[in-house]
């Protein structure tokens, strides 16, 4: 189960959702021929993961603090 008022648990949904960015912000960087299309929407995952990456530095900081 995930406890995010764990410091534990939050680093790690954290180191997730950095790794998952850097995979995102790699896909989203390469060129494709022109004509093939992109299955996966990566800009939009790019996007959504800065967002999560915020939120769980916040709950992060916020469980450190305590």
């Amino acid at each position: 189960m995930l406890d995010l008022d764990n410091p534990v648990h939050a680093g790690g949904l954290l180191g997730v959702l950095v790794g998952l960015l850097l995979v995102a912000i790699a896909m989203d960087m390469r060129r494709l021929p022109i004509g093939r299309i992109k299955w996966v929407p990566w800009t939009m995952l790019t996007i959504v993961l800065v967002l999560a990456v915020g939120l769980a530095a916040r709950t992060l900081a916020q469980d450190l603090l305590r």
